[in-house]
């Protein structure tokens, strides 16, 4: 799977701060001998491979779970990452197009 995949390379590369997708199956993947792109591109490729785990059978201890100041860490780093528009009290999205120059914009209806 793609996101294991993924998990691996940013454990690598970022290491305890990386974002990953499955974190509490961060100490049952495959680490890379070295940091290099082979190394890490055969450990992605090995965690990709990996069997699917059901909820049940991952028994996460305290030691993996991510604390509460690591969870808001991660979101604070994420709301740094994804900025969303300002929307003003009348609904209207002002950061995008005003309301003056909407009318300018024409749809176009292939069928």
């Amino acid at each position: 799977m793609a996101a294991r995949a993924h998990d691996v390379a940013a454990l690598t590369i970022k290491g305890k701060t990386a974002i990953l997708n499955f974190p509490h199956l961060s100490n049952m993947l495959p680490r890379p001998a070295t940091s290099a792109p082979r190394d890490i591109q055969a450990a992605a490729t090995a965690a990709a491979a990996m069997v699917d785990f059901d909820d049940d059978d991952v028994h996460v201890t305290e030691q993996q779970c991510c604390c509460d100041d690591e969870s808001e860490e991660q979101e604070q780093e994420l709301s740094q990452i994804v900025e969303l528009p300002k929307i003003n009290e009348d609904g209207e999205d002002d950061s995008v197009v005003d309301s003056v120059n909407a009318a300018e914009f024409v749809l176009l209806d292939d069928s």
